[in-house]
C-alpha cells in the first residue's frame, strides 16, 4: 500500500494541532451568537493573559503596528485562487485560520473583537504575541465551519488561508468581502508578500521583513560564539516528527523549518529535503541514519512528548546512540510554527538560538 502523502496528512492535523493544546481561557464568545452581532473592531492592543499550560511552551510577545483603517479606495486583485474585490478603509477584519489573524495583526490591519479558533483548543497558540491580542473573543470554528457566528458577527473583510477549500471560497464571499488563497500550495512567505501588496500594506511587510532580518543576524552571532565556529554550516540540524506511528519522520514540509535553519547558516540534511521536501520515513532499525544530525527540532501536539518518546526507546541501542539523543539536543516546540506565519516564523528562529547557545 503506497505512504499517505504528509501534505494530507499535515493537512488533517494542523485543524488538531495549529493552535497548540492550551488551557481554558475566559475570553471565549458567549453560547449565544447574537451577542456578537454588534461588537466593535478591537480599537487598541492590549495584553490577554497566557493560559497555564504555556508555561510549557516557547512564549514570546512582540510589537506590531499600530491597528489603522485603509487604503482608503477598494481594489480588485487576482489572489490566484479567484478575482476579489478588497474594499476600502477595512475596520473589521476576521481572519479564517489562526495564520490568517498573524497576518492581519503583523500589517496592521484593525480585528473584528470576535475571532475563530479550533474548537479543540482554548486560546491562541502559546507563540502569539498575546501582549496584543486582549480583548478578542474567540468561538469554535473548526473541523466544523460556524459561518453563522461569523455572520452575526459582521466583519467587513476576511483573509481566508483555506483557500483549496472551493465550499469555503464560495460560502465566506456571502457573508463579506473575502480574500483566498491557499496557504498549503507554498512557503508561507510568498503569500504573505502578495496578501501585504493586494491590501496595501507593503510598508508593514517590509516592517516585518526588517524585523526577521535584524533578529536573524543577532541569532546567527549568538550561534556563532556559543558553538566557537564561524562556519556553521558544520552544524547538521533536522525537524524530525513521529508522523507514522514509531517511525521517525525528517521533513521540511511546507519549508518554514528549514527555511529559517537554512537562513542561519546551519545544514539541514538531505533526508528532510527528499521528495520534495516531504523528506523521509526512517524506521527503527534505520535510526541509524540520523547518526549525522546535531540538533533535532521536534514539532509536538502536546508537552513532554519528546520525554515520553525518550523513554519508549531506551532499550533502542541505535536510538540511544545517536549524539542528538546523548546530548539532549532535541528542541520540542508547539506544532503550529511548522507551518510558518510572523509569529512562527519568529518564534522557531529563537527556539533555533536558544537550543544552539544553551
Amino acid at each position: 500500500m503506497p505512504r499517505p502523502t504528509l501534505r494530507l496528512y499535515a493537512t488533517t492535523v494542523s485543524l488538531l494541532l495549529v493552535s497548540g493544546l492550551t488551557a481554558c481561557s475566559t475570553d471565549v464568545a458567549a453560547t449565544d451568537p447574537s451577542e456578537s452581532a454588534s461588537s466593535p473592531a478591537a480599537s487598541a492592543l492590549t495584553a490577554r493573559e497566557r493560559p497555564a499550560s504555556c508555561d510549557d511552551w516557547y512564549v514570546a510577545d512582540r510589537d506590531v503596528p499600530e491597528p489603522s483603517p485603509g487604503p482608503a479606495a477598494e481594489k480588485t486583485v487576482d489572489t490566484g485562487i479567484e478575482k476579489t474585490t478588497v474594499p476600502a478603509n477595512i475596520s473589521h477584519a476576521v481572519g479564517f485560520y489562526p495564520i490568517d489573524i498573524d497576518m492581519l495583526l503583523t500589517l496592521g490591519i484593525p480585528l473584528k473583537e470576535t475571532q475563530p479558533k479550533d474548537d479543540r483548543v482554548e486560546d491562541f497558540p502559546c507563540y502569539f504575541p498575546h501582549n496584543v491580542l486582549g480583548g478578542l473573543k474567540l468561538f469554535n470554528n473548526y473541523p466544523d465551519f460556524d459561518y453563522d457566528t461569523l455572520l452575526l458577527a459582521k466583519p467587513d473583510f476576511i483573509l481566508n488561508s483555506l483557500g483549496g477549500d472551493k465550499k469555503v471560497v464560495k460560502r465566506l464571499p456571502e457573508i463579506a468581502p473575502t480574500y483566498s488563497y491557499n496557504f498549503y500550495a507554498g512557503y508561507w512567505m510568498d503569500s504573505f508578500e502578495k496578501v501585504a501588496e493586494d491590501l496595501g500594506r507593503t510598508e508593514e511587510y517590509d516592517a516585518y521583513v526588517a524585523t526577521y532580518k535584524e533578529k536573524l543576524a543577532q541569532a546567527i552571532a549568538d550561534i556563532k560564539e556559543a558553538q566557537g565556529t564561524d562556519d556553521l554550516s558544520t552544524i547538521t540540524v533536522a525537524p524530525v516528527d513521529w508522523y507514522w506511528g514509531d517511525n521517525v519522520q525528517l521533513t521540511c514540509l511546507y519549508d518554514n523549518l528549514c527555511t529559517v535553519l537554512r537562513d542561519l547558516g546551519l545544514t539541514v540534511d538531505p533526508l528532510a529535503e527528499a521528495d520534495d521536501l516531504e523528506g523521509t520515513s526512517i524506521s527503527a532499525e534505520q535510526f541509524g541514519k540520523l547518526s549525522g544530525i546535531d540538533y533535532a527540532f521536534y514539532p509536538a501536539g502536546e508537552a513532554g512528548f519528546v520525554e515520553k518518546k525518550n523513554a519508549e526507546l531506551a532499550g533502542n541501542s541505535l536510538w540511544t546512540g545517536l549524539p542528538f539523543v546523548k546530548d539532549d539536543h532535541i528542541a520540542a516546540f508547539e506544532y503550529g510554527i511548522s507551518f510558518g506565519g510572523p509569529s512562527g516564523q519568529l518564534a522557531f528562529l529563537e527556539i533555533v538560538r536558544r537550543a544552539l547557545t544553551g
